[in-house]
């Protein structure tokens, strides 16, 4: 594949736009890290045709303003799709990205840059014309991935959502009505390890991936976290 200069139709930068791999078939898919938008091209019909510039096809952007997405999920309960990301420093969030909408990043955001500093672009943590997320910790468990548990193996996990905590070292256990999450609990903390994954099995157990140098993959259930 020739290596070009992609210029964002957004804003018409190509300094911040970063290949983000394949995007549908046959596409290959960017992202604007100046205007934080993504936008696909036609990279099979570039590859035959050595020096030729990149085509921008099939423009559509859904929303705006997501920043590091981690992980996403539908709500059995809601019919909703779920994601979250994470913050600079601090800032992670869970939201319902709809279509239109615009969550926040970088104008709003309840997070700093990695310097301790107000990242430059931000107006506040709640600013018109951007959704709030459903969910925010200002101090960051650098949250990956998401499991809701609609199984009725367990009885104690029904209606709770998993997620993994990289920094903080636990699983993420939240008790959600509808699209509200009205409670928050932690669980094997005790084993000090970076949970890279969550998911729930069709036997109704919970599957956690660890990310260490000896990884492993956790069969739990709420016995086991007691």
């Amino acid at each position: 594949m020739v290596k070009v200069d992609v210029k964002c139709p957004f804003c018409a930068q190509t300094a911040s736009v970063k290949k983000y791999g394949p995007g549908s078939a046959g596409y290959q898919h960017y992202r604007c890290q100046a205007c934080c938008r993504s936008f696909q091209v036609d990279y099979e019909y570039r590859a035959c045709q050595p020096g030729m510039k990149e085509q921008v096809v099939d423009l559509a952007m859904y929303n705006a303003g997501i920043r590091n997405p981690q992980g996403l999920a539908i709500n059995p309960w809601s019919g909703a799709l779920w994601l979250h990301e994470h913050g600079p420093r601090g800032g992670d969030e869970i939201n319902i990205p709809e279509k239109g909408k615009n969550y926040g990043w970088p104008l709003a955001t309840w997070g700093v840059n990695y310097s301790g500093l107000k990242v430059p672009e931000a107006k506040g943590e709640i600013v018109e014309g951007t959704e709030q997320p459903v969910y925010y910790w200002k101090d960051s468990p650098a949250i990956s991935g998401m499991a809701f548990y609609a199984s009725d193996v367990f009885a104690p996990w029904r209606h709770k959502l998993f997620i993994g905590a990289l920094k903080d070292k636990e699983v993420i256990v939240m008790r959600v009505d509808g699209n509200t999450v009205t409670e928050e609990g932690r669980i094997l903390g005790d084993r000090k390890q970076r949970i890279r994954d969550v998911r729930v099995g069709p036997d109704g157990y919970l599957y956690v991936l660890t990310d260490e140098s000896d990884g492993q993959l956790l069969k739990v259930s709420p016995a086991a976290t007691r």
